[in-house]
């Protein structure tokens, strides 16, 4: 028989546990909601602007009232990707995708979200808020006299697929999106990171988030991207990227309306797909943006 000594000391055991993946939990989302921001390095500057000669720096205004800083190129297409970057990153970590795009001749617009990089902000919100930077990107890319406001399609990488997702689903002045890779919804994600411990700290990390001011019920991507339709989806997974499983993005593609299409790409991890099959990323990627964003037939007197 267990001594009633015995099973105090296991429950306190089962409580220090429980204290520590929930202390442990909490730091770790509060160092993901709120990252270091850093200037763009000026080698990295330098190496962006000698591969895009015709890239300069923009600023973006959000509704909430903060200015975000980036870069734009209008390309020869009339055509123009917006790039949406992960948690933490910056407007250079979609630079290998930008290099194809605007090799090809499309306009480009990478900026840093706002908390990160040279933008203004001090939480990620993981998707939330974010959504209020790409309306503001749109807002800048659709008037510029270079770019046809019909042929926009925005590109988004983990917290910044996302927000493409979430922002497609309700702008339609996106006419594709290419996402690469996205979580079903933020409390999946959270879930998914805590591991061993589950919910001890899957519990705590979601709280947290919630008591920061960001809506976790809205960041649910499979919620709502079935509503991109009838505009096309390209979705980009890696069978290497363990952050975002290709069975996530699998349920991604199959809660999406056509027209859709989903590459898998062998060995790839989080986000390398441009690195990894790089002939392949160009063309399937090129070949959807051709076929999504198609240039405008010449009138008979025009020809």
């Amino acid at each position: 028989m267990t001594s009633p000594a015995l099973i105090g000391f296991g429950a306190l055991g089962i409580a220090g546990v429980a204290a520590l993946a929930a202390a442990r939990s909490v730091r770790r989302t509060a160092a993901w909601i709120a990252p270091a921001k850093h200037a763009i390095a000026p080698e990295l500057r330098a190496l962006a602007f000698g591969r895009v000669q015709s890239l300069r720096d923009v600023t973006l205004h959000t509704s909430d009232g903060l200015t975000l800083h980036g870069w734009f190129s209008p390309g020869t297409r009339r055509a123009a990707v917006i790039l949406v970057h992960g948690g933490a990153g910056d407007r250079m970590q979609l630079f290998p995708e930008a290099l194809v795009l605007a090799s090809n001749g499309y306009g480009i617009l990478m900026y840093d979200s706002r908390a990160c990089g040279e933008s203004d902000g001090d939480i990620v919100s993981w998707g939330d808020r974010e959504r209020r930077d790409v309306t503001a990107a749109l807002d800048f890319v659709t008037t510029q006299p270079e770019i046809d406001p019909q042929r926009v399609a925005l590109l988004g990488f983990s917290v910044g697929g996302s927000t493409v997702t979430l922002t497609a689903a309700a702008d339609t002045r996106v006419c594709a999106a290419i996402v690469a890779p996205v979580w079903t919804s933020l409390e999946d994600e959270m879930r998914a990171k805590a591991g061993r411990f589950g919910a001890l700290a899957a519990v705590p990390a979601v709280a947290y988030l919630r008591r920061a001011g960001i809506d976790v019920d809205a960041v649910r991507p499979i919620d709502h991207v079935a509503e991109i339709a009838p505009r096309p989806v390209l979705f980009i997974a890696g069978t290497g990227d363990i952050d975002t499983p290709v069975p996530v993005m699998q349920r991604m593609f199959d809660a999406a309306r056509s027209p859709k299409s989903l590459w898998i790409v062998p060995g790839a991890t989080h986000g390398s797909a441009a690195t990894t099959a790089p002939a392949e990323y160009e063309s399937r990627v090129i070949g959807f943006l051709d076929e999504s964003l198609p240039a405008p037939a010449l009138s008979p007197d025009r020809r």
